[in-house]
């Protein structure tokens, strides 16, 4: 690949990269990916049901599991795939974490949803 090929693969990535963290709930699925592992596509949804319900797994009602599952897998998956976040689903349906990820996460403040950013000197680093 020529320099200019590989300048524009690596901005490219960026973009997609930029565009999969836009989102809040991409931002929580891959911290719950950074700190859980891999997880199946079934958990997931009812992680981000939870989430986007502001309640707790064992409380989300089936319409909320289900609206979570079709946007998980329709929307912020392939998004996720896009950047290299996460690898493509296996035959398990299990959603796994790429090395790329963790890098990723450690270059973001840990506030970036509320939209604050650390004071000078303040780590960046997720704890």
């Amino acid at each position: 690949m020529s320099e200019d090929g590989h300048a524009e693969a690596t901005a490219s990535r960026l973009d997609e990269t930029f565009v999969a963290l836009a989102d809040p709930s991409r931002r929580y699925l891959v911290r719950h990916l950074d700190r859980n592992g891999p997880t199946t596509l079934s958990t997931l949804s009812d992680h981000l049901a939870a989430e986007r319900n502001e309640t707790t797994t064992v409380a989300v009602t089936p319409a909320q599991r289900r609206t979570a599952a079709i946007r998980l897998h329709h929307v912020h998956l392939p998004k996720l795939e896009a950047a290299a976040l996460v690898a493509p689903l296996d035959e398990d349906d299990l959603v796994e974490p790429t090395d790329r990820l963790s890098y990723v996460l450690a270059t973001l403040p840990t506030d970036c949803d509320t939209g604050e950013f650390p004071s000078p000197g303040e780590s960046a680093v997720l704890d």
